[in-house]
């Protein structure tokens, strides 16, 4: 199987679960948790079969090895974004996180991140900007979708690793 190949039903299957998540979090500011569960497991039992099917035991334990790890460190990183944020990071780009750390392993995962954090602040300096400009609108700006900028960030790590 190509790399090409496999990054491409691997995406398929993200986008499925993760564009439908963020046009509703841009929409609605929340995401439904039983969705990215639903995709998380959907996900899993794709990544295992086909691992099972066109790989040995011994790359299919290491590559569920990356993919705890990867959970993990996204979650646990997510958490500690929470705390400090105050509570505006909700529990569903946690476990949103988590899900896109499964499709990009755990090195990309550390990428996607760092893309998703950078895309965040110029989004939010631009947007801070263009209300300064603007007489009409004097509200700050306190809640960010951040799933579409999760899924962006992973895709782009994805392509670039």
């Amino acid at each position: 199987m190509s790399n090409l190949f496999v990054f491409l039903i691997d995406s398929t299957v993200f986008l499925l679960f993760s564009l439908p998540s963020s046009i509703f979090d841009i929409k609605k500011f929340r995401v439904p948790i039983v969705f990215v569960f639903i995709g998380i497991f959907v996900f899993l039992c794709y990544k295992i079969t086909f691992l099972y099917n066109y790989t040995s035991s011994k790359y299919l334990i290491y590559n569920l090895k990356n993919i705890f790890i990867a959970v993990l460190t996204s979650t646990i990183l997510y958490i500690v974004v929470r705390f400090f944020s105050a509570g505006s990071f909700e529990y569903s780009d946690i476990i949103f996180g988590g899900f896109s750390a499964i499709y990009c392993g755990f090195y990309a995962n550390l990428f996607a991140i760092a893309f998703s954090a950078i895309l965040v602040i110029i989004f939010y300096l631009s947007i801070s900007v263009i209300q300064k400009l603007s007489k009409n609108i004097s509200y700050p700006l306190f809640t960010i979708p951040f799933v579409p900028f999760i899924t962006f960030g992973a895709i782009l790590a994805r392509l670039m690793i």
